[in-house]
């Protein structure tokens, strides 16, 4: 008498006789750890992708007037923020370390100061999360 269908052992590509349910529970237990690795696996490439893009900045901007940089990188990084004049690094407030929105979104607003001389300064914008670190940078153009 012949076994159930679902009992009818098979040899396989490899040579092992395997039950079509014991197949059945291999390839569950396969895909389901392809699954969880590959989404373990976009985490740690999500951190190891870190990166930050200033994507817009307040330029030219006059001394005595409000300069605003806006920049993109993972939600909830830790970032701060530079600008280098030609008197050293600018100690203006508003210019304080902050967390990216849960967009990635991270923004600063500072008053240059009335007697910054013109030119073209660096601005960093610096972001770091999970040990991993990125920076961008751009000038900021002071006119009178």
């Amino acid at each position: 008498m012949p076994e159930p269908e679902d009992r009818v052992s098979r040899k396989d590509a490899g040579g092992i006789q395997m039950g079509r349910l014991a197949r059945s529970s291999v390839l569950v237990a396969i895909i389901g750890l392809l699954i969880s690795g590959g989404l373990a696996l976009e985490s740690v490439n999500a951190a190891a992708k870190l990166s930050v893009k200033i994507v817009s900045m307040t330029s030219p901007v006059t001394p005595g007037t409000d300069a605003t940089v806006e920049a993109q990188t993972a939600p909830n990084a830790t970032c701060t923020i530079a600008v280098e004049y030609a008197s050293g690094a600018s100690q203006a407030s508003g210019l304080d370390q902050k967390t990216a929105d849960s967009k990635g979104t991270v923004s600063w607003t500072w008053r240059v100061g009335p007697n910054t001389t013109p030119g073209k300064y660096p601005v960093t914008v610096s972001c770091s999360m999970d040990g991993k670190q990125a920076s961008a940078k751009k000038s900021i153009d002071v006119k009178k």
